[in-house]
């Protein structure tokens, strides 16, 4: 028997094992795959549940809100998000007393 021969018989042998090993892993990586698209659906289904609830909680608040002006329990200003309230301008603190002295600036070593 010459080396093509032997080769042949290995090749005939062998071919089925190869044959049912990527198989195997075919279907393995198709399981994961599969899998993997499960969870990121889960996931979406997630987020947009959450941002759902959100919505609805916002929109309550609004309507709470809403109603509590209508009733007279809470001014406008009160109804301003934290981000609006930051925009606008606070009212600086003046003295009452026109003749109120200024505190006197602190001397430093340098000065003296």
């Amino acid at each position: 028997m010459d080396q093509a021969a032997i080769e042949a018989i290995a090749q005939s042998r062998l071919q089925p094992t190869l044959d049912q090993i990527n198989d195997t892993a075919e279907k393995k990586r198709a399981r994961d795959e599969e899998i993997r698209l499960d969870k990121e659906e889960q996931e979406r289904q997630k987020r947009t549940e959450k941002q759902k609830q959100k919505e609805e909680k916002d929109e309550q608040k609004h309507i709470k809100r809403e109603f509590l002006v209508i009733v007279g329990h809470i001014d406008e200003y009160n109804l301003l998000t934290a981000s609006q309230k930051k925009k606008r301008p606070s009212p600086r603190k003046k003295r009452t007393n026109a003749k109120q002295p200024r505190r006197p600036k602190r001397k430093t070593s340098a000065s003296l």
